[in-house]
């Protein structure tokens, strides 16, 4: 690929940390940048030489006929697409695009075989990687002791908890909860070998009707010595069998001593922006370890960082001209309206470590959807 005399083009749920990522490399400063996504938000309106937003199917993942034909109208035939989240559970959209634009991303065949609880976790088995039980039953004098989860799906908003037993229903499964610490490892792949990125440590954001719903992250994770060995171990082993390709990470479930293994998401997640910083030049090792050249960059910061989704709560959310602080992201149009539990923005701190890091992020958090809050209702 010769990045300055070509197209590309990112798609995600949210494409804006991609494009960001782009841009911060000097090999595609100069590159035609297309960006489409769920939420067009300013930034990434100036991230990207042209941004649109698109409809989304109700259930998850992107309409398959909107997103086709903006493709056709502004990336050609045989162009770079970059794919983010909203794909796991589109296999078929997945495949029409890979036969149109030279993906960078994981092939459709590898997003079956590792999003398919069949036969996931069964290899989980037989590599003798600890995970929570998965069962397509649950018990019926047992039933609080499970979660249902979509096939596919992502972001935490699809888990639900399990209010009876019985059989679960097709696109579904059920895993049995456990206790512990959310920690994610990010690697790069190249669909041969593996190296780390590094350990996030991840909290749910929870609402009513989505008690798992993602809410932020932070970097780096403390953890045992020999237990981030053995996570990184089990990483690098799944990645030799799916033959994973890029940035990817694995979600685990910790304690002091032990750690499960709930999935892995086969592409860049929600900590890209804490895991660039870390390591600028990011996307361009995505780029180059998907076309089977695995080169990690070198870690240039430390220091820990936090990132956090600020939602709205039950009401609906209009925005008006806003002067965003420096430390936020997916920063909403002026005009737009946020709809009741939707994201608003991305919100950044640091500090000492993790804790002191998230613990900033949230107080901004606060403060920042109090001044939204006034904003809408002088405007009402």
């Amino acid at each position: 690929m010769n990045p300055s005399s070509e197209i590309l083009a990112i798609v995600a749920v949210s494409a804006r940390a991609l494009a960001e990522a782009a841009r911060h490399c000097r090999a595609f400063r100069r590159t035609r940048l297309i960006a489409l996504d769920w939420f067009a938000d300013q930034d990434l309106l100036e991230a990207a030489d042209h941004a649109e937003q698109l409809p989304t199917r109700r259930n998850g993942g992107f309409a398959e006929r909107p997103l086709l034909k903006a493709l056709r109208r502004l990336v050609p035939d045989g162009s770079t697409l970059v794919l983010g989240s909203g794909f796991e559970s589109r296999l078929p959209l997945l495949a029409r695009l890979a036969a149109r634009y030279r993906l960078v991303g994981n092939a459709p065949g590898v997003l079956a075989r590792v999003k398919d609880p069949t036969q996931f976790f069964p290899l989980l088995a037989r590599l003798r990687i600890p995970h929570p039980q998965i069962a397509q039953e649950v018990p019926e004098d047992d039933p609080d002791r499970w979660l249902i989860k979509r096939i596919g799906g992502a972001g935490g908003r699809h888990i639900r908890l399990v209010k009876r037993g019985g059989i679960v229903a097709v696109g579904y499964y059920a895993q049995r909860r456990i206790t512990g610490r959310p920690v994610s490892l990010a690697f790069l792949a190249d669909g041969i070998s593996a190296e780390p990125l590094g350990f996030t440590e991840q909290w749910p954001s929870p609402a009513p009707r989505m008690p798992f719903r993602f809410g932020g992250a932070a970097y780096p994770a403390e953890l045992p010595d020999a237990l981030a060995a053995q996570m990184t171990h089990w990483a690098e082993h799944l990645a030799r069998e799916f033959g994973l390709k890029g940035i990817n990470s694995a979600d685990f479930l910790v304690d002091d001593t032990q750690a499960w293994l709930l999935e892995i998401n086969p592409r860049p997640g929600a900590t890209l922006d804490l895991l660039d910083r870390a390591r600028p030049g990011l996307f361009q090792a995505h780029v180059e370890a998907c076309s089977g050249r695995l080169r990690v960059p070198p870690v240039q910061s430390g220091s820990a960082r936090s990132s956090l989704i600020l939602y709205a709560d039950h009401t609906a959310m209009p925005i008006g001209a806003m002067d965003w602080p420096a430390w936020t992201a997916d920063r909403p149009r002026a005009g737009t309206t946020i709809p009741a539990e939707g994201p608003v923005c991305t919100v950044f701190a640091e500090g000492s470590d993790t804790s002191a890091a998230r613990r900033s992020a949230e107080l901004r958090g606060a403060k920042l959807l109090e001044r939204l809050h006034a904003a809408a209702y002088a405007g009402a």
